[in-house]
């Protein structure tokens, strides 16, 4: 009992659903596959089809490519509250990023058709627009760098 409250509390918190009411934290919270990783677990893989809407409650993740030729290349970390996933999800696409634990991390889980659902919703959809534009701005950011072995190894908090 005590552990779908505390679900709920820190899924009320993520930067996605901070404005939510309690019946979309309820379908969050009673769907949501909460896993811990250990430092350097994989969470998700580059490829795959059905890969879910990812919510760091506690942690931190990386975020990387793997180049058809060459060596693995970061793109970005995602700390608490933040989120991964929502992209390959609204555009009914598979995921093109792998997810790798930085350290011991505990992370919901969403299924791609509740995701989906819930990512449709306005409040939710006012949250996402922001993280996306936020997204937009880093990649410029980091894209106009000069330095390219930088471009894409910036730090931010959602995707």
């Amino acid at each position: 009992m005590n552990e779908i409250i505390e679900l709920k509390a820190s899924l009320a918190q993520q930067t996605l659903f901070a404005t939510s009411d309690g019946k979309t934290i309820e379908r969050l919270a009673n769907a949501a596959r909460v896993v811990n990783f250990k430092s350097g677990a994989y969470v998700a893989f580059q490829g795959e089809v059905e890969s879910p809407l990812l919510l760091i409650l506690s942690g931190q993740l990386r975020v990387s490519r793997l180049p058809e030729k060459g060596d693995e290349a970061p793109i970005t970390t995602v700390s608490a509250g933040g989120s991964i996933g929502a992209v390959p999800i609204i555009s009914s696409r598979p995921s093109n990023i792998n997810v790798i634990a930085n350290r011991e991390s505990t992370v919901a889980m969403i299924g791609r058709t509740l995701a989906r659902q819930v990512l449709c919703e306005p409040l939710v959809s006012i949250a996402l627009n922001g993280v996306l534009a936020s997204l937009v701005g880093h990649l410029v950011h980091c894209h106009s760098r000069r330095d390219p072995a930088r471009r894409c190894a910036c730090s931010c908090g959602n995707r």
